[in-house]
């Protein structure tokens, strides 16, 4: 990266060493060396941060010195490079807003946290809206494959990769949520399709370290739908399910959740029976250390699962019989092994009470269960077979073996009965769902991560592909010259591994036939092979390992039980014993091929038959089905019109608005975003209409002020006013198409020339508004003393008029006094004249009374 002078306060991203890309302002630079520190997401000062002195060639400049805005397109940034990129996201991620486009991309980042932009408002919505109508969902793409379909009568798919813990899972049950509502009522194709998602997760989820709910296969949805639009059935394809999850799992991991909601929900009656006791007590469950979760209610799930095969019309006698070897695979678990006294180099079962109780639950003998388990038959001549103790180490294997392909029969038959139940009486065109396993690289890499990085190979093929016929179809369309823009392709690393007849995964089944056939044998093969390969390595130091440099970076795999894995065989011995099981349920788990024999069963000579009359079907190995079922998805999505959902984990600790800038750039690496900005910017990757470009840059050319004409035309007249290097512009029939480089000078001037006419407009308009402001304030204080003199006014009427009332008031109370006091002393003077007049009649009568005495007296004498 050369490097730059930067004037002391610009705006520079510098890649964080914790952080990876960050904005940080320049605080001095001498040479080469440049002082900076980390700013806030938006340029601004981040009072915490520290300096740190860093190389030039370590910093990039951010056009304008200033941070870009952020998009909901990211093919619409200025400058499409890696910082702009993450900042978009992170920006956007700090906001809620988890989905970003980068033209026919849709990232999706995983927010950890329950967010509000899934309801019944947000389905409606998005219907009838066309893409970038609304900003960036995951039902806008759903909208647009199930429009696209209708309209033009050719099948969607809808692609969706990602590391495990970013949310591919839910993200496919929205895209179902959307589909399922935009036809309508919900019918009964609708329900049974969302009702199988409780099945699948039961049986194909687990927790892992990085993720609560990791699907550990890859499936593939086809949803049909008739040419009105209604949802007609559906079909589920699945690849690679994790089967060495049912015998152990990492530290804090749990096995598949149907284990956990069986011991949790069953009822006591079915406990007894099926022998079940708490998830400690089983051998596959308890040595990873965990068996709940907390938020998680096992029993409950339970509920929604048998609820879910109802649905289905999974019977009760069905879902009883899968119960039942559910719970013989846990007994099958605590199944010992130890050595037979006899001989040291056989086995036999430590615990027979276990081993009765699953050869109770598989309806099978105990004793033909145990020597099929401790034992296999070898052939010698074609006349003669013997049998060949197993070791204790191999005994174990053999019964996990038993145990995977119980576990891996039943999971099978669960998406047969699905796609039964949810065939399409009229197939007439269909919406493809991809959920798959993203590019892995851990520390110890096996056959699976071989596996699942090659279906990434291919899907990168598909996606590179796809990204060259879109930019070639639009440069046809347009008539510009497309053949010089350089297209990546990984076509040499998918050819190293599948090419016939000499690719790795060829040689695999070449020295799975051999006899004597070792992981050794076939890294020698494979070295020897590819020696002079470009895209294999051969570590020096590292013995047992080869390297294969991916289109997301250098893998080494470690070839210990590569051949094992891929003959994914179990003894015939014990297919035999389930065979003659009496639970008719389980023995069309396993049909017979032609030859009697079981498919997927290892070939084993019979006492006293010729070897032609026992030729059996060869086993096809594991990773000839992959390969096969890869080819059959490819071509499948060859057939439709593609769109890709990139999910990503914003951390690995799985924990809401926590954003790591180099996890992020890692997983946009890995899952080809990186490529897609680097194929847009090899082309010309600016291209407007006519009209578009006029309007955005007709102002730096006031030449251009009267001039007429075509759009055309007068883009023509107008780039060499701007200095526009001929070589770095295109004219299409409807766009210009330009270089990034060149758009971006012209937009730095027109930037600048809108920041100074910015200027202008505001120095007007503030003297405009202070003017405006001044007359207002003039006009509100006339008002305003006016209306504070009517107040005063009315106040002071308002004090006369209560001075009047009060002396009114007052002459009233002293009338009314007086005329009180005048009524008090008549009535004083009445009460002494009634008293004098009393007194008078007493004074008579009292002198009556003596005259009348005295006559008396006077007669008697």
């Amino acid at each position: 990266m050369e490097a730059h002078f930067f004037s002391k306060g610009s705006i520079v991203w510098w890649k964080s060493p914790s952080n990876s890309w960050v904005p940080a302002r320049v605080e001095s630079q001498k040479g080469d060396a440049i002082t900076l520190k980390p700013t806030l997401d938006d340029g601004s000062q981040d009072p915490d941060a520290e300096e740190h002195e860093v190389d030039a060639k370590e910093v990039v400049r951010i056009q304008g010195d200033a941070i870009p805005k952020v998009v909901d397109d990211m093919v619409s940034l200025s400058d499409m490079n890696e910082p702009n990129i993450l900042h978009n996201l992170r920006a956007r991620y700090n906001r809620d807003d988890i989905y970003t486009y980068v033209g026919p991309i849709l990232i999706s980042i995983n927010p950890y946290k329950p967010v509000s932009i899934y309801g019944p408002d947000a389905l409606s919505a998005y219907q009838m809206k066309p893409l970038g109508a609304l900003p960036p969902h995951i039902y806008a793409i759903s909208e647009v494959s199930y429009r696209s379909m209708l309209k033009e009568r050719k099948n969607r798919s809808i692609l969706i990769s990602g590391e495990t813990g970013a949310g591919k899972t839910e993200a496919t049950k929205y895209i179902m949520k959307y589909l399922a509502s935009v036809t309508g009522e919900a019918g009964r194709v609708e329900r049974q399709l969302m009702q199988a998602h409780p099945i699948l997760e039961a049986f194909g989820n687990a927790k892992t370290v990085q993720n609560d709910n990791s699907s550990r296969f890859g499936k593939f949805f086809q949803i049909f739908f008739s040419n009105k639009g209604e949802m007609t059935g559906a079909i589920i394809n699945h690849y690679l399910l994790e089967k060495s999850r049912i015998c152990n799992q990492g530290d804090s991991e749990r096995s598949y959740h149907v284990f956990y909601q069986l011991l949790a929900g069953a009822s006591q009656d079915e406990k007894l029976k099926l022998r079940l006791t708490d998830a400690d007590n089983f051998t596959y469950l308890s040595e990873s250390g965990c068996v709940s979760m907390p938020y998680v209610d096992d029993a409950k799930n339970l509920q929604i699962l048998r609820e879910a095969f109802t649905e289905l019309n999974i019977k009760g006698d069905e879902q009883g019989m899968i119960f039942q070897i559910l719970a013989a695979i846990l007994h099958l678990g605590n199944l010992s092994f130890q050595k037979d006294p006899k001989r040291n180099d056989a086995s036999l079962i430590g615990n027979k009470n276990a081993l009765e109780i699953v050869a109770e639950l598989l309806g099978t003998s105990d004793t033909a269960l145990e020597t099929a388990l401790c034992n296999r038959n070898m052939s010698a001549r074609a006349q003669s077979t013997y049998i060949i103790p197993l070791k204790v180490d191999d005994a174990m294997s053999n019964r996990d073996a038993l145990s995977k392909m119980l576990y891996a029969a039943i999971f099978d038959w669960l998406i047969q009965r699905i796609n039964t139940i949810l065939v399409s009486s009229k197939p007439d065109h269909f919406v493809g769902v991809l959920d798959i396993f993203g590019f892995e690289i851990f520390d110890l890499n096996s056959f699976e991560q071989f596996c699942i990085n090659y279906a990434n190979e291919k899907l990168q093929q598909f996606f590179n592909k796809h990204l060259f016929k879109v930019e070639q179809e639009e440069y046809v369309r347009e008539k510009i010259d497309w053949s010089k823009v350089d297209f990546a392709d990984n076509l040499q690393v998918v050819e190293l591994i599948e090419k016939k007849p000499m690719g790795i995964l060829s040689i695999l089944d070449e020295e799975c036939n051999f006899p004597k056939g070792t992981d050794e044998t076939f890294l020698q093969k494979v070295s020897q092979q590819f020696k002079t390969s470009k895209c294999y390595k051969q570590p020096l130091r590292i013995q047992g390992v080869f390297t294969i440099t991916h289109y997301a970076g250098d893998v080494t795999y470690d070839t210990v039980g590569f051949l094992h894995k891929n003959k994914d065989t179990v003894n015939a011995d014990l297919v035999r014993v389930i065979h003659g099981s009496s639970l008719e349920f389980l023995v069309n788990l396993f049909p017979k091929d032609d030859a009697g024999a079981a498919k997927g069963a290892k070939p084993v000579p019979v006492r006293g038959q010729p070897m032609k009359a026992q030729q059996q079907t060869k086993k096809t190995t594991l990773g000839t089905q992959f390969r096969a079922q890869l080819t059959s998805l490819m071509t499948t999505l060859s057939a439709t019109e593609p769109h890709f959902i990139r999910a990503i984990k914003p951390n690995s600790e799985k924990i809401p608005n926590s954003f790591d800038g180099m996890n992020a750039l890692r997983q946009l690496k890995y899952a080809g975003v990186l490529e897609t900005v680097r194929i847009r910017a090899s082309g010309y990757s600016y291209r407007p209409t006519y009209e578009e470009f006029l309007e955005r840059f007709r102002i730096l050319a006031p030449e251009m002020k009267g001039k007429t004409g075509t759009p055309r035309n007068l883009c023509e007249i107008l780039l060499p006013l701007l200095h526009v290097e001929k070589t770095l512009v295109k004219m299409g029939l409807t766009k210009l198409f330009m270089k990034e480089r060149e758009y971006a000078i012209i937009m730095a001037r027109r930037e600048e020339s809108m920041g100074i006419s910015a200027k202008i407009i505001q120095r007007y308009y503030k003297t405009y508004r202070l003017s405006k402001d001044f007359k207002l304030k003039r006009q509100s204080a006339l008002v305003f003393q006016q209306a504070i003199r009517y107040i005063n006014a009315r106040k002071e009427l308002k004090s006369l008029k209560k001075i009047a009332q009060q002396k009114k008031r007052e002459e009233m109370e002293r009338k009314k006094k007086e005329e009180a006091e005048k009524k008090l002393q008549e009535e004083k003077a009445r009460k002494i004249q009634e008293e004098a007049e009393k007194k008078k009649k007493l004074e008579e009568e009292r002198k009556r009374k003596v005259k009348s005495e005295f006559k008396l007296k006077n007669m008697k004498i």
